[in-house]
């Protein structure tokens, strides 16, 4: 069964939930402050990086 979006913003199905998730990193990337646009599939191959990922935002917040 298909997952059922709640908000369309100029067309694009926005999951609501990204309006309540909680993020843990604060740089001053844009993606921080203001999240970013993605589908499905893009967002299964950010998730196989996950790890490399936080590993990275560890070390730049230790550098910081």
């Amino acid at each position: 069964m298909a997952k059922k979006f709640e908000k369309v913003i100029k067309g694009l199905k926005i999951d609501p939930l990204i309006f309540t998730f909680k993020f843990n990193c604060d740089c001053t990337g844009e993606c921080c402050h203001y999240g970013v646009y993605t589908d499905s599939f893009e967002a299964k191959r950010i998730l196989r990086f996950k790890k490399k990922f936080l590993n990275i935002l560890i070390v730049l917040n230790v550098l910081m």
